[in-house]
């Protein structure tokens, strides 16, 4: 399993669940692993990050919870500071647009042994990652998103006081 992330200046990751089970203890690894990651990348120097994730067991242990309250302030998902609505891959641009170019990369190129398989998907991330034309045309699709999610919240609550 691979975990990559994507924000509106490049792809992060790859981070490979290799011969282990994603749980709690895995998932704050990779956490930990990202947040130097990110420390020691000039992309994000000074800027303020947050990290969504979504309500997998992993994503919501105890650990992995009070690890992104200390280090990742404001980070969305599961119980987080912001609470993630659940069931809604339509809000992650991982889950609507990167693995999908990611799986059609990969396959084109048929790799043959994992080792070669991890090697593909790293040069493949880059690849994506170097398109900032196309991480721009997501994050904008990000944002109309939440927009549209924001203004049918706003409406049912606005429905609700009125029936109330």
């Amino acid at each position: 399993m691979v975990w990559a992330g994507i924000c509106a200046h490049t792809v992060v990751g790859s981070y490979f669940f290799e011969n282990e089970k994603v749980n709690g203890t895995t998932h704050l690894d990779m956490l930990q692993n990202l947040k130097i990651e990110l420390a020691e990348s000039p992309v994000f120097a000074g800027h303020q990050m947050t990290l969504q994730q979504d309500g997998s067991p992993a994503h919501f242990s105890v650990q992995a919870r009070t690890f992104l309250n200390e280090n990742f302030p404001g980070w969305i998902g599961r119980r987080g500071i912001v609470d993630w609505p659940p069931q809604s891959p339509d809000l992650t641009p991982c889950d609507f647009v990167l693995w999908g170019i990611l799986k059609d990369r990969v396959f084109a190129r048929r790799p043959r042994s994992i080792e070669i398989l991890k090697a593909v998907i790293t040069e493949d991330l880059d690849v994506i990652s170097d398109d900032k034309a196309l991480l721009e045309r997501i994050c904008q699709t990000v944002r109309k998103r939440y927009l549209e999610l924001f203004d049918v919240y706003l409406t049912a609550v606005i429905l609700n006081i009125q029936h109330v």
